[in-house]
């Protein structure tokens, strides 16, 4: 019957969904637990650098973070005041631009150098 096999079409889609959207979730928790590791090895330098570049791909915003530094310096376990002077430093060399409550990595290779493990 017509109508029998249209719903059981939309309840495999909606599995499917399900299926997809727990994946999605797992990913995620993996890709953010993968990253919270990988920062233990690295000086501040290092890890504010990787923060950054890791929110970026995460949230997809081509170059533009919207984390304050309070979010970065919570993110990697440093005080406001010592990420402030890393992202100055940076900021000067050019690898990325600060403004209010965001920050544009204008060079993602000088940010990326930082990365030393």
């Amino acid at each position: 019957h017509p109508l029998l096999e249209c719903r059981f079409q939309f309840c495999l889609v909606a599995l499917g969904l399900q299926v997809l959207n727990r994946f999605a979730g797992f990913v995620q928790s993996n890709v953010v637990a993968r990253n919270r590791f990988g920062l233990v090895f690295l000086d501040l330098p290092g890890r504010v650098a990787k923060c950054l570049i890791d929110q970026n791909e995460i949230l997809g915003q081509k170059g533009v973070v919207a984390l304050t530094q309070e979010d970065v310096a919570s993110f990697v376990g440093a005080t406001r005041v010592a990420v402030n002077r890393v992202l100055v430093d940076l900021e000067r060399r050019g690898a990325l631009k600060l403004g209010r409550g965001s920050i544009v990595i204008a060079h993602a290779e000088l940010l990326k150098k930082e990365i030393r493990y």
